[in-house]
């Protein structure tokens, strides 16, 4: 008998956790600049590691190679220079 009150409640759940959530008619606000100076440095693309090295960057900069660990978060004012597995520039972006 209790197996027979219990189904329909764990139904009604599996069913509710299918309906979408609510939308917020507010987006977050990220106050963050979006640019690092990434632009002005895509001919570093391509290039040795090496004019990588000759060069000073604002602080911050990150020169991630091709197994580094790096964090995953977001800053648009940050540069980052990847060195791929080549030892060539691979990407100059900001994040």
């Amino acid at each position: 008998m209790r197996h027979l009150l219990i189904f329909p409640l764990l139904s009604a759940a599996a069913l509710a956790a299918c309906t979408p959530p609510e939308e917020s008619s507010t987006a977050p606000v990220l106050d963050l600049p979006q640019s690092c100076g990434a632009d002005e440095l895509q001919g570093l693309v391509g290039q040795p590691q090496s004019a990588v090295s000759s060069r000073e960057f604002a602080p911050g900069t990150r020169i991630i190679g091709p197994e580094d660990p790096v964090t995953a978060d977001y800053r648009g004012d940050r540069l980052n220079i990847e060195i791929g597995p080549d030892g060539n520039v691979a990407k100059v972006a900001c994040f």
